[in-house]
């Protein structure tokens, strides 16, 4: 069994992800995380653990959870439906009354929606798209079959979105990605992940060969071999080989392709995880992303990112932290619990300029807490 404990916030968005992507495996009884098979997965207070077994299929687990990402993020389908609501009804009046001019506008509108969605050019879509139509009935019919077209994709067309999604969200590196696809992250996660059959870290002291212990996990495993800084995680994260803001650096700085990341490869997929940790809002016609960041617990840091999610998809307002902080201070009421909220952090993170995060905190003393 291979334990993770809670470490840095893009560390645990990650363990929050992985938890996400299997989410098949535990639930939630009375606030508390419960695992369906303990022969794959555990909870500690602080620590998952999991057996090498829960990466059967992980990868398709991994690229499925991308695309409903993707998908409810653009909600394609539901403008769709939306266009089929409201501009079906203004077709058949300009039908009625038989104003062609009148229809074709409405049609018009129509084919631009599909054509601004990336119908045929993203989502490769083969199906002709009439210019002019005689019949409300014509235009139904068109918008169902483009809808049942987006809720039944091809494989690879699904896999061509999350690629499309990650470059969008910018989560990884450009490098990384330009090598991805399912097939490739089966091959060169997966496989080795079921098996641990990766080389590993060594450097030569005085003849003798040492083994380089993972940098986030240490003493438990030890750092996976040929793990490049060019092709590691987020770049905000200042774990590229362009950044200097790093406490790894061998002698041969200058020579790029020498220079290995000291990181082991289940704590190289919790990072790899930490996108399906994000809860990803529109605003100001751009996309941020949310994070909650506590360190009291698996069970906490779970519970506490599905409450600002519930917040962030129910309603956006200028007052989203302020709610959340406060229904986390009346459920910690609740609960009768003396904990403080300072071990308690919102991350903002705006993944097209490569800032820092922003990080919003709320204090709260023990006296006010009990």
């Amino acid at each position: 069994m291979e334990k993770v404990y809670l470490g840095d916030w893009l560390y645990n968005a990650g363990i929050v992800g992985f938890l996400n992507i299997n989410s098949h495996l535990w639930d939630v009884k009375d606030e508390k995380l419960i695992s369906k098979d303990e022969n794959l997965l555990k909870f500690g207070d602080n620590y998952i653990e999991f057996d090498r077994k829960i990466f059967d299929g992980f990868a398709e687990r991994f690229f499925d959870y991308a695309f409903k990402e993707y998908m409810s993020l653009f909600n394609h389908i539901g403008r769709l439906k939306n266009l089929k609501e409201t501009k079906l009804k203004e077709l058949e009046n300009s039908f009625n009354s038989k104003n062609e001019k009148e229809a074709k506008k409405v049609w018009k509108e129509i084919t631009k929606s599909l054509k601004d969605i990336g119908l045929k050019d993203k989502y490769s879509y083969k199906e002709e798209i009439p210019e002019t139509i005689t019949s409300t009935d014509d235009a139904n019919k068109v918008l169902e079959n483009a809808i049942s077209y987006l809720k039944n994709l091809p494989e690879e067309v699904k896999n061509k979105k999350v690629i499309d999604y990650f470059r969008f969200g910018k989560f990884f590196h450009r490098n990384w990605l330009n090598a991805l696809s399912l097939g490739s992250f089966k091959k060169k996660y997966e496989e080795h992940l079921k098996e641990s059959s990766l080389k590993e870290q060594e450097i030569k002291i005085k003849k003798e060969k040492v083994k380089i212990p993972c940098f986030v996990c240490y003493p438990l495993r030890i750092a996976k071999k040929d793990k490049s800084f060019s092709t590691s995680l987020a770049s905000f994260a200042g774990l590229n080989a362009d950044l200097l803001n790093f406490f790894y650096m061998p002698k041969n700085r200058k020579i790029k392709s020498k220079i290995e990341l000291p990181l082991c490869e289940i704590c190289e997929i919790i990072y790899f995880s930490y996108f399906a940790g994000l809860t990803p809002v529109k605003r100001d016609d751009k996309t941020v992303y949310y994070f909650v960041n506590s360190d009291n617990s698996i069970d906490d840091l779970v519970r506490e990112n599905k409450l600002l999610k519930n917040i962030l998809t129910t309603e956006i307002s200028d007052n989203i932290l302020l709610d959340f902080f406060t229904q986390v201070v009346l459920e910690t009421s609740y609960r009768e619990a003396v904990y403080t909220l300072q071990n308690i952090a919102v991350l903002e993170l705006d993944l097209t300029n490569e800032t820092m995060p922003k990080v919003y905190s709320f204090n709260l003393s023990r006296e006010k807490a009990k």
